[in-house]
């Protein structure tokens, strides 16, 4: 039996908010989020090693998530580097999962880097909402 009878009032606002949920993970707006976190990267990549020569980046800078930079500051403890910058930057010196452990990345050991790389590594992400100013800064 088919009843001609809809239940309520249309929900126009959670329909706008799908239709725009839809347009952002659109592929040409991913790529374009993609290539612009890339560009990021390696703007604040280039910027930090042209700064000083005592910073490392641990993995391949290229072949990585546009978003995130792992990294190490050669003869700084991770832990100094958080305390200093804890009220500036958000940043990380353990995976998120094991982020409550003190103890090496097991990341970074297999790849066989040192302990002065593995204890100097934090790791910074960011968005595409992220400005330029904001990787100035940090």
């Amino acid at each position: 039996m088919s009843h001609a009878v809809r239940s309520g009032t249309v929900n126009v606002a959670g329909i706008s908010g799908m239709a725009k949920a839809a347009e952002l993970c659109s592929a040409s707006y991913i790529e374009k989020s993609i290539n612009q976190m890339e560009q990021m990267k390696q703007n604040f990549i280039d910027n930090l090693l042209s700064a000083t020569k005592y910073v490392t980046i641990n993995g391949d800078r290229y072949n990585s998530l546009p978003n995130t930079i792992n990294l190490s500051f050669l003869g700084v403890k991770n832990s100094t580097i958080q305390k200093k910058l804890k009220m500036k930057l958000a940043l990380s010196s353990a995976s998120a999962c094991s982020s409550h452990e003190q103890k090496p990345s097991h990341v970074l050991t297999a790849m066989g880097l040192n302990d002065d790389i593995i204890q100097g590594a934090i790791c910074l992400s960011f968005s595409q909402n992220t400005s330029p100013e904001e990787l100035e800064q940090a």
